[in-house]
Parts: structure tokens; sequence; C-alpha cells
């Protein structure tokens, strides 16, 4: 078999690891790659690394462009690839030898438009690594959408790197869908939401092919990020709810499964001093109200609390 493959790695000041995240790739027993790898403004040696890659091995192709953030990477990746099937890598990251040849077999078991391998997250200053829990089997579109959003952690997660998409099933390289620029944090999910919405088949592995590389000195804790994240979250989970509006009976309970998070989310961003995230949910709360209240799927208890906000925000409490 020597269908091309594409790999696009979107890479982010990210020299130290760089490396070994190219090695494992042109290193992979499946050659027929095609390795785009987008420079996205680094201000370190990453871009250098980049094009030392490209000076050795043929197959990996550079694009640098200025910061623009990840989703405008991985954008300029796909609207670069020519292959007949995608896979996502991070630039910090590596996969096992094997990887591609594995997923490319999994093709062959039984009707796919995805196949999906596990994950490991090591943490390798501390020497500790976990394997994610993954299904294994086919299952059907609706089957991975109801499983994945039930918890985010399943079916193979939201994440784009564990999953080689078949590009015939979009049609061609320009009817994948791309990422949504203007979402930040929980975007993946939201891409990988629209692009099972796209397809009719998936086959899980059981195979743990994706090697996860958990790093020290992230900025999650810093003042004012947290607030920025959860704002980030909802605004993604927005744009799934209107995308899911194709699929009637997922969208009727992942809506129900989320009004209960605005509803708790304005008591959430209170206690924490979150003005924005507040503001913000409880203006969504007030506009879902009478979905909320009227709905048999959200409990006594998240009604009281949405109608108690209600009250104390009229009263100016709130």
């Amino acid at each position: 078999m020597n269908t091309l493959v594409s790999v696009i790695v979107p890479v982010y000041n990210t020299e130290a690891y760089l490396a070994p995240c190219l090695e494992s790739l042109i290193g992979q027993t499946y050659q027929a790659l095609e390795i785009i790898v987008v420079d996205d403004g680094s201000t370190d040696g990453s871009g250098a690394v980049c094009d030392e890659f490209a000076r050795r091995d043929g197959r990996v192709k550079v694009i640098h462009q200025k910061n623009a953030g990840v989703s405008a990477a991985r954008n300029a990746g796909l609207d670069a690839m020519q292959g007949a099937y995608l896979l996502f890598v991070d630039g910090d990251d590596t996969l096992a030898p094997r990887t591609i040849e594995i997923a490319l077999n999994g093709f062959c078991e039984a009707p796919a438009d995805v196949v999906l391998f596990g994950v490991t997250k090591i943490w390798k200053q501390e020497g500790r690594t976990e394997e994610l829990p993954m299904e294994v089997g086919a299952f059907s579109r609706q089957e991975m959408l109801f499983g994945i959003l039930k918890d985010y952690a399943s079916f193979g997660a939201g994440f784009p790197v564990n999953k080689v998409w078949r590009v015939s099933s979009f049609g061609s390289c320009a009817d994948i869908p791309r990422f949504d620029r203007d979402l930040y944090f929980f975007e993946d999910m939201e891409w990988v939401v629209r692009m099972l919405l796209r397809i009719e088949h998936a086959r899980l592995l059981p195979d743990h092919c994706y090697q996860y590389y958990i790093h020290s000195g992230s900025a999650t804790h810093r003042p004012g990020v947290q607030e920025r994240r959860e704002i980030g979250y909802h605004r993604s989970v927005w744009k799934m709810l209107d995308a899911l509006r194709q699929e009637p009976d997922i969208w009727h309970w992942f809506a129900n499964k989320y009004y209960s998070e605005i509803v708790n989310g304005v008591i959430h961003a209170r206690r924490h001093g979150w003005p924005e995230l507040m503001e913000l949910l409880h203006e969504k709360m007030t506009a879902k109200r009478r979905e909320i209240l009227t709905s048999e799927g959200i409990s006594i208890n998240t009604k009281f609390r949405c109608l108690a906000l209600s009250a104390l925000r009229a009263l100016h409490l709130l």
C-alpha cells in the first residue's frame, strides 16, 4: 500500500521537544507520508529544527507563518495537504513506530471513515505514564457522538491527534472542516464533533500509539487564565450545539446536559469572583430559561437555582 498519508504538525516554541517528534514521524514503518510542519511564528529555534528535517528528508514540508494560534497553524496544514488520509501530531509529542501502519490496517478490518488509537500520557521528569481508557470496536456516528459527549475523555476523547481520517469520506482535502480560529479553548473537541457529524463509521483500536508528553511550566494557574479557559469552554460548547442541530436526538440530550452547566456555572463564577464569566452565563441562562424550566431532563434543583438566580438578578443582588 502506497497511499499518501498527510501528517500535519503545528509547531510553536517546542524546540526542546521537536526533534524527537519529527524523528518518530520519519521513522514510521509506513513510508508514504507527507509531513507538513507549520511553524507558527516560533521565537525559539523551532523554525531552524523544522528546516533541518526538511533538508534531511524530502517528505518533510515546512510552512513558516506569523504567529496566529494553533487553529490557524492546523488550517494552514489542511490547506497544503494532498494525502488520502489525515493525521495531526503535536510538535512536542511522538508516535510509536508502527502507528500509521496499524491505523491503515484498521481501515481494512471494517468499514471506517476514521480510525482511532489510544493515548499514553507521559510525565518524563517524574518517570510516570498513564494509558488513557479506550473503547475498542466499530461504532456508528451516533454512537461516537453520544459516547464522546457523555464523557469527554471517552471514545478517543476530543483530541485531534489520535485519529486518522479518510479524506474521501469528506469529498476532497478542500472539503475537510477547518478549525474555528475564534475559539481558543476546547476548540479541539468542537472540531472533532463537526468532523464526526460528516462521517458514518469509526473504528477504535486497542493500541496506545500516541505518546502525549506532560511538561512543566504550565500557565494554567496564572491569575485570570482559569476564567478565560472557562469562557473559552462555554463558547466552544455553544458552537457544538449549533452544529449538533442536524442530529436532533443528540442535540436535545446534550442541550439538557449542558443547560445545567450554565446554571451551575453562574454560581461557580460568583464564588470565584469571575465577573465576565458570570455575566456571560447569566445572559445565556436568561435566554434559555424557558427551555431550562420546561425540560423533563433537567433536575428540580437546577430549575430552582435558575429561578433563584433570576430573582436575585431582578433585585440587583447578583
